[in-house]
């Protein structure tokens, strides 16, 4: 299960990253226009970073990686929670975001109990 956490959270970020740098129209489109397309790629960029580090853990057993992952999520639903629905400065559409990110924050608390072999 944490695999599939760790490559879901990989995928979306990198997916995420891809869009608003390469697609940059179509990331307006679905986010609003920006007033600083250099921010919003700069973020980008560093969401690719985040992901690839999340997905190259290929054993799921980095205690860095796990705290990257589990800090990231909360960061980016945190930012989403504040702007897009407390001071409304963003379109609404991050609160779908918000929610992705609460899901990745919740799985990566519940507690893994380690496999028992007969």
């Amino acid at each position: 299960m944490l695999g599939l956490l760790r490559a879901g959270q990989a995928l979306y970020y990198g997916t995420s990253a891809l869009v608003a740098i390469g697609a940059y129209g179509t990331f307006e489109q679905i986010t609003g226009p920006k007033a600083a397309p250099w921010l919003v790629k700069s973020v980008a960029a560093l969401t690719a970073v985040i992901g690839l580090v999340i997905g190259l853990d290929t054993r799921g057993r980095s205690p860095q990686t796990r705290r990257l992952a589990l800090g990231s999520a909360l960061a980016f639903a945190a930012i989403d929670i504040r702007y897009a629905g407390l001071r409304r400065r963003i379109r609404r559409i991050y609160l779908a975001d918000a929610l992705i990110e609460a899901l990745f924050v919740i799985a990566w608390l519940v507690p893994r109990r380690p496999a028992r072999f007969p």
